[in-house]
């Protein structure tokens, strides 16, 4: 889908939602200044490695990556506007106007990668340093977790700049090197059910990802053990939308398509 302007519907958050955005961005800024400190302040202590901080960044750009598809995957797959809210109505209207990410705000982009990236790699990061201590082993995790939280605080920007046209030469080489994901890329998720190419800081994981079914997998376990519908929601606004383009203006708090649990689950069981 595509149209509808580059003016996004949900460009107005309430003051509660700015305050926790903001929460979000400045915490993940904090966790990533507590790593870089900490690996600096014990460098010379464990005698710093550099050919192991080399494979450390490359591991840590695969997680990130990876990391980042997990968040999109979830979003588009389990969630509603009743139980995500604003989030979860910027992501659908997203799928219906692509375009329409190139409209939103800083705090928008930042915080949507930077809240799922603290709760996870945060607690990681801080427990290694401070219950493993300064050691080889805790460099290299503290190091990847920390590399982690500063790529995810750019993630959803990098997801922005697939659905643009950039003048940077810095930006063009760095899609060109597969170091920062392509349009050309991302364009495949936009394509059908919207159920592959998930990771979109720089398309690494989606090669493996994609080619061994790890999301259909997830989506399976998930299904089997709550009989949840992998993009149950997904589908009805699309349905919806066919009908009705105006309806995705009224997403909003309070407001979202019924689902019909028996059907859905009957048509999830055909196609798996």
């Amino acid at each position: 889908m595509s149209g509808g302007g580059h003016r996004p519907f949900f460009l107005e958050s309430s003051t509660t939602q700015t305050i926790v955005a903001w929460i979000g961005i400045v915490a993940n800024c904090i966790n990533v200044t507590f790593g870089v400190v900490w690996i600096w302040r014990h460098e010379t202590l464990i005698s710093l490695n550099y050919y192991a901080l080399a494979v450390d960044i490359l591991v840590g750009l695969f997680l990130a990556d990876l990391f980042s598809g997990f968040v999109h995957w979830a979003t588009d797959t389990w969630f509603d506007e009743l139980s995500g809210g604003r989030v979860i109505a910027i992501a659908r209207e997203h799928h219906l106007y692509p375009q329409h990410i190139v409209g939103y705000g800083f705090a928008d982009y930042v915080a949507y990668s930077s809240w799922p990236t603290l709760l996870v790699f945060g607690p990681m990061s801080l427990g290694c340093a401070i219950f493993v201590g300064a050691s080889p082993l805790s460099l290299n995790i503290v190091a990847v977790c920390t590399l982690v939280s500063f790529v995810m605080l750019f993630g959803t920007y990098a997801h922005r700049l697939g659905h643009q046209k950039v003048d940077s030469k810095l930006v063009i080489l760095l899609q060109r090197a597969n170091l920062l994901m392509s349009p050309q890329h991302h364009m495949v998720h936009h394509r059908d059910n919207h159920d592959i190419r998930y990771c979109v800081v720089n398309g690494w994981a989606n090669i493996v990802c994609d080619r061994i079914g790890f999301w259909r997998f997830l989506e399976q376990v998930v299904y089997s053990v709550t009989g949840a519908v992998p993009r149950a929601h997904d589908h009805l606004c699309f349905s919806r939308f066919r009908n009705d383009r105006s309806f995705v203006t009224k997403v909003w708090w309070g407001y979202g398509p019924k689902l019909e649990k028996t059907s859905l689950s009957s048509t999830h069981e055909q196609r798996v």
